[in-house]
This record gives structure tokens, sequence and C-alpha cells, in this order.
């Protein structure tokens, strides 16, 4: 059992090395604050924007989506970004290895969450629902008995905690601006990942839906109906569209975002906002071009 203990432990470190590291290898979660402006946009008629070409490069191969975002990740941080993204991927598949949940994803997205996690029970970010997706196996290592231990890698963390009150902020504004009688605001996240915003911030004046790869979607479907098991009060869940946003690409033979949205709910003319958090850039840039034109359409 102390063997077992001590493993976690150091897979926990590697973890939090990884995560810290990655504020200095200019990797693209790193340079998310600085992305804000465009991160997340909201407006009574949708989304308004003229198309933003994004210098990233896909791995064009047989991987899965999951594995495709990693590689991205890899070849856009540069030859450090491969080291840490590479323990990261190692740490966090080690975290989720007891899972009962079978997620696979993108070390990013894993990364984000246990972070989030991290923050919100250290008491410097709002998120009671990150804690609860995390495998009960592990997730005591940042359980708010044993945070303190991993206090030394908070100031590394701030990126996190910034892109996430800014896009909090952003969401609390636009569902204000809902008047009793309206129908509900809609939220489309796109490359949700583990975003926990349609559980914290659902209720009758708004609809939630996430856009990311399938695989994705299918074991964030398993931790959502774990989790609304648990919390019956929490029991609205989002509409789940699993699509690899590569295919926006306007010679993809696809339908387009818009048209998959619209055959899962969304309704035209209704006020709604499209966020894009730490996405943009693991597309092709004829994808990101598709994706906004399809938006702005």
């Amino acid at each position: 059992m102390a063997s077992r203990s001590t493993m976690v432990v150091a897979i926990m470190a590697l973890a939090a090395f990884a995560t810290s590291a990655s504020a200095f290898t200019g990797t693209p979660s790193a340079r998310t604050l600085g992305q804000t402006p465009r991160s997340a946009t909201s407006s009574r008629q949708g989304l308004r924007r003229a198309p933003v070409v994004a210098s990233a490069v896909v791995d064009e191969s047989t991987q899965s989506g999951v594995d495709k975002v990693n590689e991205a990740s890899k070849k856009f941080g540069g030859p450090l970004s491969v080291v840490t993204d590479s323990l990261s991927g190692v740490a966090f598949a080690a975290l989720h290895a007891f899972d009962d949940c079978g997620v696979q994803d993108a070390a990013k997205n894993l990364r984000v969450l246990w972070t989030r996690a991290f923050l919100a029970n250290s008491g410097i970010l709002e998120d009671d629902v990150a804690y609860e997706l995390l495998p009960e196996s592990t997730r005591g290592f940042v359980s708010p008995a044993a945070v303190g231990a991993w206090s030394a890698f908070l100031p590394f963390c701030d990126w996190i905690k910034a892109r996430t009150e800014y896009l909090d902020m952003i969401l609390t504004n636009f569902l204000g601006n809902h008047v009793e009688g309206e129908e509900p605001y809609q939220v489309v996240v796109i490359g949700a990942g583990y975003d926990t915003r349609s559980l914290r911030r659902q209720g009758p004046n708004v609809n939630f839906y996430e856009v990311d790869l399938p695989e994705i979607v299918d074991g964030k479907g398993r931790l959502y109906s774990k989790y609304t098991n648990a919390h019956p009060e929490r029991s609205t869940l989002p509409t789940m569209i699993g699509m690899d946003l590569d295919e926006c690409r306007g010679d993809s033979g696809k339908p387009s975002i818009i048209d998959r949205l619209e055959e899962a709910g969304l309704k035209p003319g209704v006020p709604t906002m499209f966020t894009f958090e730490a996405v943009l850039f693991y597309l092709e840039p004829d994808a990101v071009q598709g994706l906004m034109n399809s938006l702005t359409e």
C-alpha cells in the first residue's frame, strides 16, 4: 500500500511539474491568456466576427483525434514542449489508469481539469464540479486536505485561473441580458474538453451545447451521467456533438458545424454565445477559416 502511495505521489509531482513547466515552454495553453479577446464572443444576434486564421499544424495520420491533439501541441510548443507534454501524457494517463469511466482524452484537457480542481480546493477559483469529475481512486491528491503539499505550484497556474474567470465573467454578462419571457439563451462551447460551465451555470434560462471529438464526448458523457446521479439537482446536461473540428474545412464534404448544431436543436435567431477556449491553435488554418465563416454566415 505504501509503495502504491509513493508511486502516485511521484506521478502527481510529475504532473505538477509538467503543468508548471508549460508556462515557460510557449505551449498553446500557456499563451491562452494573450488570446482572451477572441476566446469568447457573445451577442444577442449570435456570433458576429471576421474570420480569423490561426497558425497551427495538426498531424495528418491515422491517429485518433485525441492523439492528433497531443501531437499538435508538441509541435506547436517547440522542443521543450515535446518533453513536458510527453511527461504530462504519462502522468495523467497514470492518474486515470483506474478511472471507472474509461476516459480517453488529450493530456492538455486532463491537465486543465486537474488544475481547476487544485485551484478550487485551494480556495482561489470557483469551480465545485472539477474535483468530482476526477477519478475517485486518485483525486484525493488534490483534495482540500492535500492541496497544501502542492502550493508551490500555485503561481504557475495563474493562466488557467485567469482564462477561467475571464470566460465566466463574459458568460455572466451574457446571461444577465436575458429577459423574463424570452426563449432560453444558448451557449455553444467549441472544443469543450472538460469544461464545467454547463454543470455550474445550468438553469431555466440557458441551453448549453458542447462540441468536441467523438471519443471525448463519449468519455465525458459517462462522467456526466455519474456526476448527475450524485447530484440530481444538476441533472440538466448539455447537448453534446461529436465532431472533429478539422472537418470545418470547406473541402471536407462534411455538414457544417452550424448544420450539426441546428440538427441537435440549436435555434436560429435566439441569442447565442460561442466560446473557444484554448482550441483554435490545434486546428488547420483552413479549418479555422471554415469554422469562422460558418458562424458568421
